[in-house]
C-alpha cells in the first residue's frame, strides 16, 4: 500500500531519499514511512501419514495447493493466528508445536514473512472456506508429489515431517515478560 497522506499530521508525503533509498516522508513533521510488512503463518498438519492442504480460491496462486494460512492480526500471537487460520480455511481443530520454517517475498510494495509452523490435529470436520478456498482435504505423501502445491509449502511441510520444529512454541511464552530492544 502507497500512503499518500501522513498518519501523523495529515499532510501529503513527498518521496525523499533517506538512508540511500526512495522513501515516503512528511515535509510538515518528522514522519518517515520506512516500510510496509505483513506477517502470515500456515499450518502444517499431519494425520495418519496425510498432510492437510487447500486449493485456493483467489490470487496469487489460484487453484494451486498450499497449507491452509494466513495473515497474524495485529492483537494476536503467532501461535493464535494459525490456530485461526487453519479452522477458518478447513475446520479443523489444531494446537501448535513449533515454527518449522520460513519464507519472505516482496510483493505488491509489501515485504511478507511467512512462518511455517508445525500443528497437533485435535478433530474437527473438514469444511473449506467458500470464500478463500476452493477444496480442502488430507492427502498422502504419494499424492503431494501429484499435486500443483506451491514450492514453499512443499519444503515447509518437508521440513515439518523431519522435526518437530527449528524453535518449539513452549520456548518462547515468558518473552512478553521481557523488554526486546534492537
Amino acid at each position: 500500500m502507497k500512503l499518500i497522506y501522513c498518519p501523523q499530521c495529515g499532510h501529503k508525503l513527498v518521496t525523499k531519499t533517506i538512508g540511500g533509498q526512495p522513501r515516503r516522508a512528511c515535509p510538515a513533521c518528522d514522519y518517515v514511512h520506512w516500510s510496509n510488512e505483513s506477517l502470515g503463518a500456515g499450518g502444517i498438519v499431519v494425520k495418519n501419514g496425510q498432510v492437510l492442504l487447500v486449493q485456493r480460491g483467489q490470487a496469487p496462486n489460484k487453484g494451486g495447493w498450499t497449507i491452509p494460512g494466513g495473515f497474524v492480526e495485529q492483537h494476536e500471537t503467532i501461535r493464535q493466528a494459525v490456530v485461526r487460520e487453519v479452522a477458518e480455511e478447513t475446520g479443523i481443530q489444531t494446537k501448535p508445536v513449533g515454527i518449522v520454517g520460513m519464507g519472505e517475498t516482496s510483493y505488491l510494495e509489501e515485504h511478507n514473512l511467512y512462518l511455517g509452523c508445525k500443528l497437533r490435529y485435535l478433530g474437527g470436520t473438514l469444511k473449506p472456506q467458500l470464500s478463500e478456498v476452493q477444496q480442502v482435504r488430507f492427502v498422502s505423501l504419494k499424492e503431494l508429489d501429484e499435486l500443483p502445491v506451491a514450492d514453499l509449502s512443499r519444503r515447509l511441510i518437508k521440513l515439518a515431517l523431519q522435526t518437530d520444529g527449528l524453535a518449539h512454541f513452549e520456548n518462547f511464552t515468558n518473552w512478553h515478560h521481557h523488554h526486546f530492544y534492537y
